[in-house]
């Protein structure tokens, strides 16, 4: 079973299914908002693989089948043997969140974990393979079956190629413009990129992300070398199994800012600290969350300037330089051959020090015009403007979630959509933050946005959000809803997407006379229909 936001649940899932189908197993792969199908009392093993979105919520596709785990609904599952593989981002507070409460609760149920959890970071490759390895060994030794002789199986959906451009083999695309979205004297600094696809073969729909392979700022690599007591010229191997330099490989390779464990193990040894290593005892995981945040590598090499790391030994406990990705701000019937992002430059002062975005800054500042960064495509399944070009769309998008609406709005005009479109934007100060102003304004001049709502915070004396525009045009929201409208939400995760939901469950419940149960089934089907459809982080 699978509960997926992006598509890299569904992907491994289908993956796995296939290898197991190859061993002799009868392993149908089902989709967590389809749990109604399948009785968990009278399955022998299952394999659950969940991505977490926001802080430690399940994924779309599997709300209801976390309600109904948590509800006294849920039956005994005595008979069951399960493990969890879960996926998420090292960034956030609550890292892989759903895996952890599925295999928590799988447990409560009186199920038995057949095989260890295993929490995958954004590059999932290699510890999904282990947690694969494991899997396929024990389910060999409590449940052995012939293994039959078979073709191998057509790819599935999804799964990479094994040639042309992907996440393994990202394309150099070649940035053509770029230009700052912000007024002089915002706190902002956002920027519009536009990239070249010609050549590549990669296509992408309205509702995809871009992946972005980054490179790391290069003064802050000479920092670095400098306090680990290495040149630089030192050769190492790179992830991807090449012999580089040191110094090149700590630029594209290896993640350099944030402190895992396995890192901050290593150095609590070197320094022979009590404190660090105290942080990464089990019953410690909010202190060292607490203790990270604002801390990077380099901090811990100017605490402890005594503690110097071989290079080998240290690209042995760095991570890998993760790909980030991006909603994509374009249209290819508008912009053939090309991709565009909207992105936020991200700098922050934390402890004394500057600190940069690695992706953003990369961009930004360390891109020219003419220079190329590898991409590849994430498809996004549950992220797509209505089938039915005449149906309304109301978009939410306040920020950088501007940019996958630029996109829906670019698709409709190029297909001549008939639908009604209304668009829900919010920043901080008209005159500085409002992106794809002159787009917009005409669009909405021209009757193809036929509203538009603008949510100013800090232009007026009370701060005003595009939660508190939904409130105020809640009769008509419900109009269009009525009318089969489809509603889109992207942006921050942790707040804006949490106070935009529940905006709309009130303004269902007071405008289309509901309870509040009555409002929140609406919102349910809604979701289930996929007229409901959100793209946070």
């Amino acid at each position: 079973m699978f509960g997926s936001q992006s598509g890299n649940a569904e992907q491994l899932a289908k993956n796995l299914g296939r290898k197991l189908s190859l061993l002799g197993y009868e392993a149908p792969v089902v989709d967590m908002a389809k749990f109604r199908g399948v009785d968990l009392t009278r399955e022998a093993f299952l394999l659950a693989v969940s991505s977490t979105w926001g802080e430690g919520e399940p994924p779309d596709n599997a709300v209801d089948f976390w309600n109904y785990l948590e509800s006294a609904e849920a039956p005994r599952l005595g008979n069951l043997r399960f493990s969890v593989l879960g996926l998420g981002d090292t960034d956030y507070k609550v890292f892989c969140g759903m895996g952890k409460n599925l295999d928590r609760r799988f447990e409560e149920l009186g199920a038995q974990r057949f095989a260890p959890r295993v929490d995958c970071p954004l590059e999932f490759e290699e510890p999904a393979e282990a947690w694969w390895k494991e899997v396929a060994a024990t389910l060999n030794r409590l449940a052995p079956v012939q293994v039959p002789v078979a073709e191998p199986l057509p790819a599935e959906d999804g799964e990479e190629a094994a040639e042309g451009y992907s996440k393994k083999n990202p394309f150099p695309a070649p940035l053509l413009a770029q230009k700052r979205l912000c007024g002089p004297g915002s706190p902002k600094d956002t920027r519009h990129l536009e990239f070249s696809l010609a050549g590549s073969g990669l296509s992408y729909e309205v509702g995809d992300s871009l992946g972005l392979v980054p490179r790391n700022d290069p003064g802050l690599v000479e920092e670095l070398l400098r306090c680990a007591g290495c040149s630089g010229d030192e050769i190492v191997v790179t992830p991807e199994n090449r012999e580089s330099s040191l110094r090149a490989a700590l630029i594209s390779s290896y993640s350099i800012t944030g402190i895992s464990r396995k890192f901050l193990k290593d150095f609590a040894d070197r320094a022979r600290d009590f404190y660090l290593k105290h942080l990464l005892l089990p019953e410690m995981n909010k202190d060292f969350q607490a203790w990270g945040e604002g801390r990077e590598i380099i901090d811990l090499f100017l605490a402890f300037p005594g503690v110097k790391i071989p290079a080998a030994e240290l690209v042995a406990v760095l991570g890998k330089l993760n790909p980030r990705l991006y909603s994509i701000s374009s249209s290819l019937k508008k912009h053939p051959d090309q991709v565009h992002l909207t992105v936020a430059r991200v700098e922050y002062q934390s402890r004394g020090r500057r600190r940069l975005g690695v992706a953003s800054t990369f961009l930004a500042d360390r891109l020219p015009d003419g220079g190329t960064a590898g991409v590849f495509v994430q498809p996004a399944k549950g992220f797509k403007p209505p089938a039915d070009p005449d149906l309304p769309m109301i978009m939410v998008g306040p920020g950088t979630g501007i940019a996958p609406f630029r996109a829906f709005l670019e698709e409709r005009e190029a297909i001549g959509a008939k639908g009604p479109n209304w668009l829900f934007f919010g920043n901080p100060h008209r005159a500085l933050d409002y992106f794809y102003e002159e787009e917009f304004e005409a669009y909405h001049a021209s009757g193809f946005l036929t509203r538009l709502d603008l949510a100013w915070s800090r232009d007026q004396g009370e701060k005003v959000y595009v939660q508190h525009l939904l409130a105020a045009r809640g009769r008509e929201i419900w109009a269009w809803l009525a009318e089969g409208a489809h509603f889109y939400v992207c942006g921050d995760a942790s707040k804006m997407a949490k106070d935009v939901d529940d905006a709309l469950h009130e303004l269902i419940a007071c405008h289309g006379g509901m309870s509040a149960d009555d409002a929140a089934a609406y919102v349910k089907q809604m979701k289930k229909d996929k007229r409901y459809q959100r793209d946070v982080y």
